[in-house]
């Protein structure tokens, strides 16, 4: 038995109490608590990081941010790194590359060439993924 407490990140406030299925791709399905209010039950989904990755990677084709296909092509090799790292347990690597990746998303920002809500939403994504690292 395993405890899939362990694949949360520690400061996240979630606990899960039932995991009930997990799937092909490592999704988790279950519920849980949140900041440890135990009488209210959540459901929820964990995603292991290289799925979280790949989510990421699929959301720069959303033409809501906007982005360029430069942009979306120069992510897609960060992210393409980083699930290469994973996949050879080199997580620290791994936090590493989604820092830089997180580095150029601020830059773009900055010279007004990614909207700040498109910025935002890539950076919440990949800080998301290091927490689990």
């Amino acid at each position: 038995m395993y405890d899939v407490n362990n694949l949360i990140a520690s400061t996240s406030g979630w606990e899960v109490v039932n995991a009930v299925a997990i799937n092909d791709n490592g999704q988790i399905v279950g519920t849980g608590w949140l900041n440890g209010v135990r009488f209210v039950n959540h459901a929820l989904r964990l995603d292991p990081a290289n799925v979280s990755v790949t989510i990421l990677t699929n959301l720069l084709s959303d033409p809501t941010l906007a982005l360029t296909t430069g942009q979306v092509s120069s992510l897609t090799d960060k992210l393409n790194n980083v699930l290469a790292s994973l996949q050879q347990g080199l997580n620290k690597q791994a936090t590493n590359q989604l820092n830089g990746l997180v580095n150029s998303v601020q830059a773009s920002m900055k010279n007004g060439n990614m909207s700040g809500q498109a910025g935002a939403t890539l950076i919440a994504a990949a800080n998301a993924i290091v927490a689990v690292l």
